[in-house]
Order: C-alpha cells, then structure tokens, then sequence
C-alpha cells in the first residue's frame, strides 16, 4: 500500500510539471496586461528572470512570475519549446 501511495504522488507530480513549461529572459522585458505591443505595460522582468508559461500564440506568451501574470514576446525567451 506504501509504494502505491508513493506512486501515485509521483505520477501527480510528472502531470503538473507536463502541463506547464518554464524559461527564462534572454534581456530585460516588459510584461504586458494583452498579446499587443499596445496594451498596458504590467512590469519589467530583468534579464535571467524565471517565468512559467501558461500559454502561447504565434508571437507572444501568457507567463506568471512571482506574482506578476502577463504577456511576453516569444523573442526574449530562451528555453522555450
């Protein structure tokens, strides 16, 4: 019964890290509140930041980092897949 249990934490916790993928900025950024150059500037993320993305369009990601949500264009980032 132990080993099931400890199974089927480890299971749990390769789901969640499948659903979300993390990268890092390639320069300081500007998070955006939408995926337009137009839209509200949120916050600056300095160089090196970690973000965790929650989705992506052709040019722009939806990130969380900290406590900031937000926008990010696709080319500042490194290690995204």
């Amino acid at each position: 019964l132990h080993l099931s249990i400890r199974r089927q934490r480890q299971m749990c916790i390769r789901d969640r890290l499948k659903k979300t993928s993390s990268f890092i900025t390639l320069d300081t950024v500007i998070l955006f509140s939408d995926s337009t150059k137009f839209s509200r500037p949120i916050a600056k993320i300095e160089s090196g930041r970690l973000l965790n993305k929650k989705k992506c369009n052709l040019n722009w990601c939806r990130v969380e980092t900290g406590e900031y949500k937000g926008w990010v264009l696709k080319e500042n980032l490194w290690g995204l897949n």
